[in-house]
């Protein structure tokens, strides 16, 4: 064998692992839903803090109590 058919054998290799196992991984990946929190307080909090900050209200504290409610909700802090 040689080092050409070398190249594609280890080419083809890789686009059947590329088409049979990371490509389906990453459309299901895509096709779920990622939930912003787990903690309807937090979520309510950050709900009223956007429907203020579209209205062109101060939000007041909505997004520091949606943090303080779930400190991972990171969509809050990039209200905050």
């Amino acid at each position: 064998m040689t080092f050409s058919n070398t190249r594609w054998i280890r080419s083809a290799g890789f686009t059947v692992l590329l088409l049979l196992f990371i490509l389906p991984a990453a459309v299901l990946a895509q096709t779920k839903e990622m939930p912003l929190t787990t903690s309807k307080v937090a979520l309510a909090h950050f709900v009223q803090g956007r429907e203020k900050s579209e209205n062109l209200e101060d939000p007041g504290t909505h997004f520091h109590l949606a943090i303080e409610s779930d400190p991972n909700f990171a969509m809050a802090y990039l209200f905050a």
